[in-house]
Order: structure tokens, then sequence, then C-alpha cells
């Protein structure tokens, strides 16, 4: 388990910045102005697609 916790900087639903941790539960947020709850998962580091040139048609 990861103790480090990534915070949010706005609140996903009403974009306040009133959010505090939900629970003890990395990842768990609540935003007072809204009241809703919601958690935030890292899915991982991804790499950049690579731009095929497009295919040219011969005419």
């Amino acid at each position: 388990m990861n103790s480090e916790r990534q915070v949010p900087f706005f609140c996903p639903y009403c974009g306040e910045e009133n959010l505090r941790p939900a629970s003890a539960e990395a990842g768990t947020w609540e935003c007072r102005a809204c009241a809703r709850g919601f958690s935030l998962t890292f899915v991982g580091v991804t790499r950049p697609q690579r731009h095929h040139p497009a295919a040219r048609s011969t005419s």
C-alpha cells in the first residue's frame, strides 16, 4: 500500500477547492462544497502515441 497521497486541486464535479481526505484509505476524497465523495486511482504511465502519416491514395 502506498502511504503517499496525491492531492487533487479541484473537485471533479463542482470545481471547488474545498477537499478533504474521506478516510484513511489512500485516494478517497470528499468535497465539502457539493457533499460528493470520490476516489482517485493511479493507472500507470503511458507512452505518447506515435502519429503515422496518413496513407496517401494514388489516383
